[in-house]
């Protein structure tokens, strides 16, 4: 988790977008994992996935637990579903 950066959001908890960064695609009830163990302080929100980064947006404290990383410093990727 120590690549990520506080994302600054706006009056609606939405993400404050970069300087030509477009929003393509996003998803509602995420948890975020460091390592194989669910970080607790992101247990479920919404990931805005950008032309520039990666940004979560925490559900219940969006204005202290919402962060972002860059796109370009992302090596690898891991997906689970649960049913």
């Amino acid at each position: 988790m120590n690549r990520f950066t506080r994302a600054d959001l706006n009056s609606t908890f939405r993400p404050v977008l970069l300087d030509n960064e477009t929003v393509l695609a996003t998803q509602d009830n995420v948890g975020l994992y460091d390592g194989n163990e669910k970080a607790a302080d992101y247990m479920k929100g919404t990931v805005y996935l950008t032309s520039h980064r990666i940004i979560y947006v925490d559900s219940q404290n969006p204005t202290t637990n919402s962060i972002a990383v860059e796109i370009k410093l992302i090596k690898g990727r891991e997906f689970y579903v649960r049913i």
